[in-house]
Order: structure tokens, then sequence, then C-alpha cells
């Protein structure tokens, strides 16, 4: 009867040890972080980050992944740059990158998230921004199709930029952003989005390129696409080569947007943010102190 009881009180154990190691397995996950300022300025972008239960609630949450990405990467480290708090709204941010103005807003694979409790996984994209836009926080938040791409053999890769809008009724929805200048590894080109929000851009560097854009008619959150070049042949005197559309640029973006649909698609973005700040969208304000 001993040996029996031994043998069981053995299995317990490496069952125990083996959910143990699952259990830890399970407790960290890579996920992608991007963060912007106030100016509409990476300060992280894409990064990969080894989140970790940080807060100890049993469970990798936005809050974890933010926490993770100032140790890594802001100066001071979390303790410095990032704060979060339990309010009226449930856990909310009270410092991002330094900045308490508690105009902040997350989004995770491009959905908006209702509080930094919401959960991540492995591969999960996180996009924590602070509002240019302070006001009236009408800053459209932006995203490419693809969040990585491969350019084809000439250097050239299409993307197509979509914003979180409103339609007639409020009903959220995605519409095309025309009239987006495109910037390659922070500079800025003359390459603009049509109608569809499609732009094909040239690159002139093998290996990774990171995209963006902006627009002049309202503040956008940056979208962001890490572009691997390969191309066939780069000449030694790459100036000559690269067409004058693809330079970078300094000139003015165009003052206005075309109009999308029964109302400006760019008019639902300032009204419904304007709506969100005061219900729906308590990712924004309602995470001050």
């Amino acid at each position: 009867m001993k040996k029996v009881f031994a043998y069981l009180a053995a299995l317990a154990l490496c069952f125990s040890v083996c959910t143990t190691a699952a259990v830890k397995a399970e407790d960290s996950a890579n996920v992608y972080v991007t963060i912007s300022d106030s100016t509409g300025a990476f300060q992280v972008t894409a990064e990969s980050v080894a989140v970790s239960d940080i807060d100890g609630d049993g469970a990798l949450t936005i809050n974890d992944a933010l926490y993770c990405a100032h140790e890594s990467f802001y100066e001071g480290g979390a303790e410095a740059g990032y704060s979060s708090y339990t309010g009226d709204y449930g856990l909310s941010l009270g410092k991002l990158w330094g900045d308490e103005s508690g105009s902040f807003g997350y989004y995770v694979n491009n959905a908006s998230a209702w509080s930094l409790a919401d959960p991540v996984a492995e591969g999960d994209k996180v996009n924590a921004f602070i509002y240019q836009d302070q006001t009236a926080w009408s800053d459209m938040y932006t995203f490419f199709d693809v969040s990585e791409a491969d350019s084809d053999a000439d250097g050239n890769v299409t993307l197509t930029l979509t914003g979180c809008g409103f339609d007639e009724n409020w009903n959220p929805i995605s519409v095309p952003v025309e009239s987006a200048q495109i910037s390659v590894n922070g500079e800025v080109t003359d390459i603009f989005t049509d109608e569809n929000g499609t732009a094909v851009i040239p690159l002139f560097t093998n290996g990774i390129n990171v995209i963006s854009a902006r627009t002049a008619a309202t503040p956008i959150v940056p979208p962001v696409c890490l572009v691997n070049a390969q191309i066939a042949e780069i000449s030694d005197n790459s100036d000559t080569d690269v067409p004058e559309t693809a330079k970078p640029v300094a000139e003015e973006l165009p003052e206005t947007l075309p109009q999308t649909g029964l109302v400006s698609s760019f008019l639902f973005v300032a009204l419904g943010t304007a709506l969100v700040g005061s219900g729906a969208g308590v990712v924004a304000k309602n995470k001050k102190n």
C-alpha cells in the first residue's frame, strides 16, 4: 500500500511540475509596441517587447505591455515615464512617455481598447499615443493595410491607409485616408495617398524601412509599416536614380482633404472623437489623475 501511495504522490508531483511549467510558459509573450508623442513623432516604433505579468493580476494586459515597453526604452524606465491607476472606468493611464496630460489613446491590433486591463497575446500590436489635439481630441486613428511587407525587386511597395471614422448615424466605420503625405524613415516625400488611400512608395535603401504618413487637414495618429526593401540593384549614385516624386521634401501639405460620401470622413472623425470624449471614448479623456 505504501508503494501505491508513493507512486501516486510521484505522479501528482510530476503533474504539478508539468502544469506549473505550462502556466509559466504562458506568462510571457512578445508584443509589438508603438508609442507616439503629442507632436505625432514616434518614440517607440513597432518594437518587440517581452511582456510579463508585472502587476500580478494573472493576465497579460495592455498595462503590462506598456509598462515593459517603458522599462526597455524610456530613460529611467517605467518608474520615470509610465503610470496607471484604477478609476471610475477601470485601469487607466496616468502617464505615458513622461506625459501626464491625460489625453491618451491606445489600440490593440487596430481596434480600440476599453481599458488597460484588456488582454494581449503573442504577436499582438499595441499602439499607444498622446493626442496632438488636446482640446477636441480630433486625432484620427489610422493604419496601413499591412504592418509588415517586402518590396518588389525594384524597391516599390504599395500600401493603403485607412482611418477610423463615423457615418451619418454615428456608427463606427473605416474610411480611406486621401491626400496623406508619406514619410520614409522619418523623411517626408511628395508622395500622397489617392482617393482610395493607396500609394505606391519607392524605396532606395535595402533592409527595413519605416513607412508612415501625415495629413494637414486634421491630426492623425501616425500609422507604421515596416517594409523590407529587397532591391535587385542599387546605383552607387543614388541621387541620380531617385525619381523627383520620391525624394524627401519640405513643402507644405494640402490645406484641405476631399470629401467622402455624404459627409466628410474627417468631419466624422472630429465630431466622432468629441462623442468619444463624452462617453464611448473613455480610452482618451478618462485617463486623467
